[in-house]
């Protein structure tokens, strides 16, 4: 959301929200302390809720990275203006690499269909979260690389380590690159290190259900195809509804 603010001495104002996370973005250092000072009896005033002065803290992205949502986020001057490249924290990738060792164990433990798919989903469930990361592809391949030796050492003995021949339509659909996988219970492993970078898609800061037009447009806007559904859907409870109060008559 953006914000032009008047007659406060801010020339700008930026703000990121997800649920009870959220950034403020400013251009100048003089302005991020107002922007806080002001969060700050906000919050306290109208809310009544404390701000954390540990992970409320004042940083310049141009020197140093900013973490958010499980992202860093960090400016780089390109040409004549910054860009904001974003990667995966640290932190986060540390909890990718004890929860992959993990679940790698557990193959070891249990080489079943169930412990496979378990592995496939969390490798899938973190790439679609990360993959609109700028510096995605580079990360998975580091948490891959760290991951090699605990591959081999738990599953060398367990599955068969080669090319996929006729994988799966998803799997197909998901990892263009030629990738060597375990294959396990008949599962190939989703490959860590296969990952491309997608454009987030953008939202309408105007649809929203906090007010009356915001609400509407969330409705109007609604494609065709929902629309019926949700129309075939009600029919259909009318329809069910009607033979349940004749199976009660009778």
């Amino acid at each position: 959301m953006h914000r032009q603010l008047k007659n406060t001495g801010l020339k700008r104002m930026y703000i990121v929200r997800y649920a009870d996370d959220f950034k403020v973005f400013t251009d100048n250092h003089k302005s991020a302390v107002k922007i806080k000072h002001a969060l700050k009896d906000y919050l306290k005033n109208q809310l009544k809720l404390e701000m954390s002065e540990e992970k409320s803290q004042i940083t310049n992205i141009r020197k140093r990275s900013s973490e958010f949502l499980g992202f860093e986020l960090r400016a780089y001057k390109r040409k004549k203006k910054h860009i904001c490249y974003s990667r995966i924290a640290a932190k986060k990738k540390q909890i990718i690499k004890e929860k992959i060792k993990e679940l790698v164990k557990k193959i070891q433990k249990e080489p079943t269909y169930q412990n496979a798919s378990q592995y496939n989903s969390y490798i899938l469930g973190v790439h679609n979260y990360y993959r609109g990361a700028a510096k995605v592809n580079r990360d998975f391949c580091d948490i891959s690389y760290s991951c090699l030796r605990i591959l081999h050492n738990r599953l060398q003995h367990t599955g068969v380590y080669e090319l996929p021949r006729s994988p799966p339509i998803l799997y197909k659909s998901l990892f263009k690159n030629k990738y060597k996988v375990y294959k396990v219970c008949g599962i190939y492993l989703f490959p860590i290190a296969d990952i491309q970078w997608k454009m987030p898609l953008s939202f309408s800061q105007h649809i929203c259900d906090y007010t009356k037009m915001g609400r509407s447009r969330n409705f109007t806007e609604l494609s065709s195809t929902v629309v019926e559904e949700i129309g075939y859907l009600n029919d259909a409870r009318i329809e069910i509804t009607q033979v349940e109060k004749r199976v009660i008559s009778f």
